[in-house]
């Protein structure tokens, strides 16, 4: 029978990620990997057993949280260098680490990797990790597979966003299962260095847009000084606009243009607005926006 401790974690983890809290139900009750060792400060610090039997303790047993915080505290070290934004952790251990992060407000997305599931399952029985479960800046993966561990750090890692990027590894977790811990650290080391490319093509390209804008301004000047253009102008700034649509790009904005059109002529007030690539299949079908409004796309995404 699951203790409360082990009901409490697994239900913050459900609404998040229901298979992984699934799949800890379900566990099996394999040999047991850890037990536990009431440190100085009175926190339960977990101590890996190795295959020779030897306990191996993840954290200090003298003040694991203080221990936690001062690891957490230097990865900024005040010398110019990017915040770390993004934090990816290799072994949950008692969580100390993890909840040191959470409570450092520059840190905004926390990726935690662990391996054998039951041995979580274990962890999870002994003490509360609520806090770090249902956070919806922590993300906990469990066996994953360095496909999995790549594909994720490419979908949630956001350069602009987070800034700089850190693995920590829990030295005494991830050198029983060194294979697995190694395997994880050369995805997110392709992963970053995928999303650094892609990074880097958008900063350059967004640079010629920026200097493109620039250098149009003088013709959007005389164009404004039209009395027609004028008229638009004022509309848009003095709120008179009642009716707008707003057009993008899509397999979708084809199959509407009729009905786009035939709105226009029913209310000649509605205000049509193209988004960027939705111009030129405005323009194939004889349909005029209003205004055109070209942005950076992939930031405002973000």
């Amino acid at each position: 029978m699951d203790s409360p401790m082990f009901e409490r974690n697994v239900n913050a983890l459900a609404a998040a990620n229901p298979h992984l809290s699934g799949r800890l139900r379900s566990a099996a009750n394999g040999p047991r990997r850890y037990s536990f060792r009431t440190a100085r400060s009175n926190e339960l610090v977990p101590l890996l057993t190795d295959s020779s039997g030897a306990e191996h303790p993840l954290h200090s047993t003298v003040d694991p949280c203080r221990e936690a915080q001062k690891l957490i505290a230097s990865l900024n070290d005040g010398s110019g260098n990017s915040s770390v934004g993004f934090l990816v952790l290799l072994g949950l251990g008692g969580g100390f680490a993890s909840e040191a992060a959470i409570n450092n407000g520059d840190i905004q997305q926390i990726i935690i990797i662990d391996y054998d599931i039951s041995g979580i399952a274990e962890l999870l029985h002994s003490r509360d990790y609520t806090k770090i479960l249902g956070n919806s800046r922590c993300v906990l993966l469990i066996d994953p597979s360095p496909q999995e561990v790549e594909s994720i750090i490419i979908e949630q890692y956001l350069p602009s966003l987070h800034g700089a990027i850190k693995v920590l590894p829990l030295r005494p977790r991830t050198a029983q299962d060194q294979g697995l811990f190694n395997a994880a650290t050369i995805a997110i080391e392709s992963a970053i260095e995928k999303v650094s490319a892609d990074y880097s093509v958008q900063a350059h390209f967004g640079m010629r847009w920026f200097c493109n804008i620039v250098r149009n301004l003088r013709s959007l000047e005389a164009a404004n000084n039209k009395p027609g253009q004028r008229n638009i102008l004022e509309k848009i700034f003095n709120g008179q606009i009642t009716h707008a649509a707003i057009c993008a790009a899509g397999p979708s904005l084809d199959l509407h243009i009729p009905l786009l059109a035939e709105q226009k002529r029913k209310n000649r007030e509605l205000f049509i607005i193209a988004a960027d690539t939705s111009l030129p299949a405005l323009l194939r079908h004889k349909l005029r926006p209003d205004a055109v409004v070209s942005i950076d796309c992939q930031h405002i995404g973000y």
